[in-house]
């Protein structure tokens, strides 16, 4: 968000927080920069070009809007600008940990009631912003991470890894769906990837043992035609007693690396080739599932 004022005094003020509040209202998770253009605070304000503004990360973004606040702060008034963008940030985080402590427990009041070895792993998976004190739930949207991450294409990637062999079960989610902090689980019933059944998964010390979960984030919707702009996030799952059920701890993944593709082996394109297909294929079970019952109702 760019915000431009050409007013003065408490004018000034009252717009900034107005668009402030708009701007966080309809979910973007941080306020990236302030272009002042006022007389009287050109000369302490740190104002980006547009050439500059888009080479910044959002991190650098919403740094230098922090700083053209502290700068124009001087001439605020007593109920300072700066004051009530903290307050407004504050209010957000509230927000985004209501939602969440909601959202987690709806969840494993269901989980609780699943079979034995039913769940293979949970957690939530947060995007980072800058500092974790100020934005400790991240971004709302991986467009705020990357803007190629709005596209239809752009998917996030689940995957859960036993302590030996290949990935064992994933999802996938359109990013445009989704707003984060992102609750998630891998399930026994729906997730397991060939040559793995429910059955065999029961059996298996994996079923009993830690899973590595990690959590891409991809411009494309193959996981074996990676991009650049691939992000990664990765925590472990642990099996716990939670009420006398045996269950899956629950596993915070911040996304925050990026992925080199080139350093993928064919071998481990091959492997992501096959989880492509798998998902596809439970696509395509589903849709048509959707489909037979939509028949039937009619």
């Amino acid at each position: 968000v760019i915000i431009t004022a050409f007013v003065n005094s408490s004018a000034f003020h009252k717009l900034i927080i107005k668009k402030v509040k708009t701007a966080l209202t309809i979910g973007i998770s941080s306020v990236v920069a302030i272009n002042l253009n006022l007389p009287e605070i050109n000369n302490v304000a740190r104002c980006e070009s547009h050439s500059q503004y888009v080479k910044m990360s959002p991190t650098q973004r919403t740094q230098s809007f922090i700083k053209s606040v502290d700068a124009a702060e001087v001439l605020a008034p007593a109920n300072s600008l700066q004051s009530q963008l903290k307050a407004l940030q504050q209010d957000r985080v509230l927000q985004q940990k209501q939602q969440l402590e909601e959202k987690q427990q709806n969840l494993l009041t269901k989980q609780l009631q699943y079979p034995e070895g039913r769940l293979i792993s949970r957690g939530v998976i947060i995007l980072t912003a800058g500092d974790p004190v100020t934005y400790p739930y991240g971004f709302t949207s991986a467009a705020d991470v990357d803007p190629q991450f709005a596209s239809d294409t752009s998917t996030l990637f689940i995957l859960g890894v036993g302590r030996e062999g290949p990935p064992l079960a994933a999802k996938s989610y359109p990013l445009k769906d989704i707003q984060f902090p992102f609750v998630f689980e891998l399930l026994s019933n729906e997730d397991l990837l060939f040559p793995y059944t429910e059955d065999a998964w029961l059996k298996s010390d994996n079923a009993k043992d830690s899973i590595a979960t990690t959590a891409i984030l991809s411009s494309s919707n193959q996981l074996s035609a990676p991009a650049n702009t691939e992000r990664y996030g990765f925590g472990l799952s642990e099996p716990i007693t939670f009420a006398g059920v045996l269950t899956r701890s629950s596993t915070n993944i911040g996304v925050t690396g990026k992925i080199d593709s080139s350093l993928y082996t064919q071998e481990e394109t091959d492997l992501l080739a096959g989880i492509d297909r798998a998902l596809d294929m439970k696509k395509s079970t589903i849709s048509s599932a959707a489909g037979a019952k939509l028949s039937s109702a009619k």
